[in-house]
């Protein structure tokens, strides 16, 4: 995958022909480029959709190495989660949702 390939975190949503194009490694070289991208304490609703449908198409069988940036981005959802309130909606949703499929689908159980 070129470098002029790889979206900015900000621009067009992901879309299911762009998706298709990306194996394993692709997929977490883009969940790495997450964990720079993402605010302290902050979190937009494209970075979700990003993050939901780059999770949502890893195989959930990943190397050790993989898992690890995959704890790391729950853990910087949870960072983001401590800040936000009751009334962050969608951004509190977002995190939520990041941790869970880490948690779930990634067999990360001791991830809240």
């Amino acid at each position: 995958m070129e470098a002029s390939s790889i979206p900015d975190n900000q621009g067009k949503p992901p879309t299911p022909q762009f998706l298709t194009k990306l194996n394993q490694g692709h997929l977490i070289v883009l969940l790495r480029f997450f964990l720079r991208w993402l605010a302290e304490n902050d979190v937009t609703e494209q970075e979700g959709k990003w993050m939901y449908a780059l999770l949502m198409k890893l195989d959930p069988l990943v190397e050790s190495d993989q898992v690890a940036v995959l704890r790391n981005l729950a853990k910087k959802c949870s960072r983001i989660r401590s800040h936000l309130t009751s009334d962050s909606g969608n951004k509190l949703a977002t995190v939520n949702m990041v941790i869970t499929i880490v948690n779930q689908q990634f067999g990360q159980g001791d991830l809240e």
